[in-house]
C-alpha cells in the first residue's frame, strides 16, 4: 500500500525546486516495489497519452515509483490545460520525496492521489471507473488551469525568462511581467485593449458596421430570427449565402455557401442548436478563409484556414475517416498542435448532403472531401502561413483598422481568392475582428510558441529591480511617522502584509504567503521594489520572487541549502540594511 504525506507547500523558490511546489512524503511497501513495472505498463497501455521514461528491468524501488507517480501526476495535470514545469522524486536521508509544481496547490496534491489510485487499482476489473476519474479530474484542470491560448504565452514567458503570475486567484486572468514592466491577459485579450476595440468586436453586425465607417469591404447582410424571415432577406442578399449567430464565436452555428431556400432554412435550425438571439444572413464571399493578426497596431502575420477534410482511401466509410483522423487529434492541444477533434454533427450532414454525399458513403482512393463551410480551427481546420503572400495594401488595411479601434492584439477574419491581391482587385472583403485572435493558429501553422509569444508580449514585459532584506527585526509599520517616503512615488517597499508605494501605505487583508509582495508585482506604477522579511518567512514559504537584484541579510545566519538558494536568485549580496537609511530611496 502507496501513503502520501503533504509536508511543505512553498510559494517560490526553495530548497527543493526553482519553482512554486508542493513536496510531498512517499512511503511504500515491498509488495509495491514487486509490480510496481507492471502496474505502471498497464497504465501507459490504458492512457496513451501519458508518455513515461523507458521502463527498465522488472522491478522498482521506492525512488523508482516515485519516479513514475510524480510524472503520471505531472501529465493529469497538464493533459487538458497547464503548465507544470517541476515533478521529481528526491531520495533524502529521513525518506522519499515527491516534489511538484502547482497553478493550484490542492488540484496538485489531488493529482498525486489520483496517480497513486490508478496505480492500485488499474488491474481491477473495472478500469473503466479509473477513466472516469480522470476524466472528472479533467474537468477541473479546465476550471482551475491556464486556458490553452494562456498556455503558449506561459511557454514563451518560461523561454524568454519573464515571470508569470496569477491575477486574480481562480480566473483567467494572467500577468506576464512586473509592476511597470507588466502586462495582463485574459486568452489573448490584454490590458492593452481599448474597451472601444472589446465592444466593436463582440458583435458581428457592430464589427461590420466598423468596416463600413473606415470604408474597407465587407459584404452586405441582414438580420432574421426565423424561417419567416427568410424570403425578404434572401430577396435582399442574394444566392449564395452563409447564416452565423451574432453571439458565438469558433464558427460555432455558422453554415456558408448555402444555395437554396431550404438549405438556408436548416442552417438556420443548426444555428439555433448555439445561439437563441438573432441571426445574420449575409452574402457569400468565394475564395479561402484567412486570418489576418496585428499587434500593437502593427501587421504581423497572415494565415489560410482550410476547412476540415478527409481524403478517400477506398475502404472505409466517411464516419470511419473522420474516426480515425480524430484518433491523431488528442484533447491536449500542445501534444496534438491545436488539432482539434471533429465533432460529427448535423452541419457535417448537412455539408456532405450539398456534395450529393452521405456519411456512410466510401469515397474513391485520394478524393477530398470538405466536411464543413466553415474553416474554424475549433470545428477541426488546419491553418498554413502566408505571411509572405500578403498584398501591402492589405497590411495597411489591417494596421489602420488596430490602431482605429484601440486593439492590443487583434484578429481580423478575412475572405479572397488571391491574398496576394488588393480587395478592390480579388473582391475580397472583412467579414469580422476579435479582441482574441486565437494565436494558437500560428502553432497550428508551424510557428514556435516562443516566436508567437515574443510578438504577442511585447518588448516592454519583463522584471523590475527588486531587493530582498532578511532582517532579525521587523519594522512595526511603513505607516508610521519615523517611516520616511520613498523619494520616488514609483519606488515601493513592502514588509509582512504592508506596502508602501510612494505616499500610499496599503495593508493587504490576504493571509496567503507573500500576498503583499505579489499586490505589489501587480501594481503597474511601481519600477522598483523592496522587500524587508524575517528568515522564518522564507523557510516556512520560500522566496517572494525568483530574481533578486541585491540581498541583504543584516547579520541574520541562514541555513547553508538555504543560503544556497538565494544566492542561485541574487546578484549583489551585502550583509547590513537599516530601515529608515536605506527606505530613503534615490531618485
Amino acid at each position: 500500500m502507496i501513503r502520501l504525506k503533504h509536508l511543505h507547500t512553498y510559494a517560490g523558490p526553495n530548497v527543493y525546486a526553482v519553482n512554486p511546489a508542493i513536496v510531498v512524503g512517499l512511503n511504500t511497501e515491498p509488495d509495491d516495489c514487486v509490480k510496481a513495472i507492471d502496474q505502471f505498463k498497464l497504465i501507459s497501455r490504458h492512457f496513451i497519452r501519458w508518455s513515461p521514461a523507458a521502463f527498465h528491468g522488472n522491478a522498482c524501488d521506492e525512488s523508482g515509483i516515485g519516479d513514475y507517480l510524480v510524472s503520471l501526476a505531472q501529465w493529469l495535470l497538464n493533459d487538458v490545460r497547464g503548465f507544470i514545469r517541476t515533478a521529481k522524486c528526491i531520495s533524502t536521508s529521513t525518506g522519499t520525496l515527491l516534489v511538484l509544481g502547482y497553478h493550484d496547490p490542492d488540484l496538485s496534491m489531488l493529482a498525486l492521489r489520483i496517480a497513486v489510485r490508478m496505480f492500485e487499482h488499474i488491474d481491477g476489473t473495472h478500469p473503466e471507473k479509473l477513466g472516469k476519474t480522470v476524466n472528472q479530474f479533467s474537468a477541473l484542470c479546465r476550471s482551475r488551469h491556464p486556458d490553452y491560448q494562456a498556455t503558449i504565452l506561459m511557454q514563451a514567458a518560461y523561454n524568454l525568462d519573464i515571470p508569470v503570475l496569477s491575477l486574480i486567484h481562480g480566473t483567467r486572468f494572467w500577468q506576464y511581467g512586473w509592476g511597470s514592466r507588466s502586462r495582463i491577459f485574459m486568452e489573448s485579450l490584454s490590458n492593452a485593449d481599448g474597451s472601444i476595440a472589446s465592444i466593436l468586436s463582440e458583435n458581428k453586425l457592430r464589427s461590420k458596421a466598423f468596416f463600413s465607417s473606415l470604408g474597407m469591404p465587407t459584404p452586405e447582410s441582414r438580420l432574421v430570427s426565423s424561417v419567416a424571415d427568410l424570403p425578404a432577406a434572401i430577396t435582399q442578399i442574394g444566392y449564395p449565402c452563409a447564416l452565423k449567430p451574432l453571439d458565438c464565436g469558433g464558427g460555432k452555428g455558422v453554415t456558408a455557401n448555402l444555395r437554396t431556400h431550404d438549405q438556408v432554412a436548416r442552417a438556420l435550425k443548426a444555428a439555433r442548436q448555439y445561439s437563441a438571439g438573432p441571426l445574420m444572413l449575409e452574402r457569400f464571399i468565394q475564395g479561402e478563409d484567412h486570418r489576418l493578426m496585428a499587434i500593437d497596431g502593427q501587421f504581423m502575420a497572415a494565415f489560410r484556414r482550410e476547412p476540415a477534410h478527409v481524403v478517400g482511401d477506398g475502404a472505409r466509410t466517411i464516419k470511419q475517416l473522420i474516426h480515425a483522423l480524430n484518433e491523431n487529434r488528442s484533447i491536449n492541444m500542445i501534444s496534438s498542435q491545436y488539432f482539434r477533434p471533429i465533432a460529427f454533427d448535423q452541419i457535417i450532414e448537412d455539408h456532405l448532403a450539398s456534395q450529393g454525399i452521405k456519411p456512410e458513403d466510401i469515397p474513391e482512393t485520394g478524393r477530398r472531401l470538405s466536411l464543413r463551410s466553415n474553416a474554424n480551427l475549433s470545428t477541426g481546420g488546419m491553418a498554413a502561413d502566408v505571411t509572405a503572400m500578403v498584398h501591402p495594401s492589405l497590411k495597411a488595411m489591417v494596421a489602420q483598422m488596430a490602431d482605429s479601434a484601440g486593439f492590443g492584439a487583434a484578429g481580423f477574419d478575412y475572405i479572397t481568392t488571391d491574398i496576394s491581391q488588393s480587395p478592390w482587385e480579388s473582391g475580397g472583403a472583412f467579414i469580422e475582428m476579435n479582441t482574441t485572435p486565437g494565436i494558437d493558429i500560428a502553432v497550428n501553422a508551424g510557428w514556435h510558441v516562443t516566436d508567437i509569444g515574443t510578438r504577442i508580449l511585447g518588448n516592454a514585459v519583463g522584471r523590475i529591480p527588486i531587493d530582498l532584506h532578511v532582517v532579525k527585526q521587523m519594522p512595526e509599520s511603513l505607516g508610521s511617522a519615523d517611516a520616511q517616503i520613498p523619494a520616488r512615488r514609483f519606488d515601493a517597499i513592502v514588509a509582512g502584509h504592508e506596502l508602501r508605494v510612494g505616499e500610499a501605505v496599503f495593508r493587504v487583508e490576504d493571509n496567503s504567503p507573500w500576498a503583499a509582495v505579489k499586490a505589489a508585482l501587480r501594481n503597474k506604477t511601481i519600477e522598483s521594489l523592496q522587500i524587508v522579511c524575517a528568515l522564518e518567512d522564507i523557510l516556512s514559504h520560500g522566496l517572494p520572487v525568483d530574481r533578486i537584484a541585491r540581498l541583504t541579510t543584516d547579520g541574520v545566519i541562514i541555513p547553508a541549502d538555504w543560503m544556497s538558494v538565494l544566492t542561485d536568485c541574487s546578484g549583489e549580496i551585502t550583509d547590513e540594511w537599516k530601515f529608515k537609511q536605506h527606505h530613503e530611496l534615490p531618485d
